[in-house]
């Protein structure tokens, strides 16, 4: 292959995007992903028959999506994400979409972004990975409730991420390890923000967890890290976002990770009208933030006790600045 300007990669299956605006893959091919016209596997790169014009590419796990010059979005593969009750084998359009700007595939679910900022999904639904408030799945495309303005997008598993104009980050669908970034366990079925995180420029999704890059080039992560997804020295999960240890500057990552755990936020929970902050050498800044990521406390620098009793009884993000680093701990306040 030569001459690529794009790839995505499902399960078992491999695709690439040409200069030209061609589709080749490789790999897996039972459910017609490869979109060749038959459910042969292929060993090197194939074409993607009766498809030109394309300008972005998606695989989900057994599915594979395009997204045409003409903005008109195509899929084939498996069965329900790709707008069918019955996998094909080749490339046929998603119906009722018009305008999109940009694709995203999860497990069995399709995204598609317009140009007007609004997001439409379908597919399985059955963790509310649709985002349309119903857990149904279907085979035309719906419009994610309650979201506009959205600049981009992504797909993991069964969830999915969306970034607004202010730079705020949404999610929605599965959560069961906290892969939705809003301080809960708990699935979603209409967008939700993310908390503790400002001006994202990019978002990418996994299997159960999420990453996201600032406009300060660091990164976040949250939900699993049950083998080290977060890359902050821990098999930790979290329902709020964890920042990524650097892998430069003027301190390793495992000296970064002992500064930050010198901190610690006590009681917690709280049910006394009051928090303590200890630890670090020096804590510059402490905020809290509610679930709707609003700042609802900011200290002042070295300020150990906190009185929290104007706070609402709930879950909370404590962010807290220490020199160069921060951290960020999640919060319950109880009356």
């Amino acid at each position: 292959l030569k001459r690529i300007t794009a790839i995505a990669g499902g399960t078992w299956h491999s695709l690439a995007l040409r200069s030209d605006k061609t589709v080749w893959g490789w790999g897996d091919n039972g459910f017609g992903q490869l979109g060749t016209g038959d459910g042969v596997k292929s060993l090197v790169p194939i074409q993607t028959k009766s498809l030109t014009g394309v300008i972005a590419i998606a695989s989900g796990n057994y599915h594979s999506l395009a997204l045409r010059d003409d903005s008109t979005v195509w899929a084939w593969g498996y069965g329900l994400a790709n707008g069918k009750d019955v996998s094909t084998n080749l490339p046929a359009q998603i119906g009722g979409l018009s305008g999109v700007i940009a694709i995203a595939a999860g497990n069995t679910f399709s995204l598609a972004l317009k140009s007007d900022g609004t997001v439409w999904a379908w597919g399985a639904n059955n963790e509310g990975q649709l985002g349309n408030g119903a857990k149904t799945f279907t085979y035309t495309p719906v419009k994610v409730m309650n979201l506009s303005g959205i600049t981009a997008i992504a797909a993991g598993a069964h969830h999915t991420l969306a970034i607004k104009t202010d730079s705020t980050i949404w999610s929605w669908g599965y959560n069961g390890n906290g892969g939705l970034g809003d301080g809960t366990e708990i699935d979603r079925y209409s967008p939700v923000k993310v908390v503790g995180v400002t001006r994202a420029v990019e978002v990418v999704a996994g299997f159960k967890y999420s990453i996201v890059k600032g406009h300060d080039g660091t990164t976040w992560a949250f939900g699993s890290n049950t083998t080290g997804q977060f890359g902050n020295g821990t098999l930790d999960d979290s329902s709020i976002p964890v920042k990524v240890n650097s892998p430069c500057g003027r301190e390793t990552g495992a000296e970064r990770l002992h500064e930050i755990e010198k901190i610690s936020v006590f009681p917690n929970p709280s049910n006394n009208g009051e928090i303590f902050i200890t630890g670090g050498n020096q804590i510059d800044e402490v905020e809290i933030i509610n679930l709707n990521g609003q700042i609802v406390y900011k200290a002042k620098p070295n300020e150990a006790v906190i009185k929290v009793e104007q706070l609402e009884a709930g879950f909370y993000v404590v962010k807290i600045s220490s020199r160069e680093h921060s951290a960020s701990t999640k919060l319950i306040i109880s009356k």
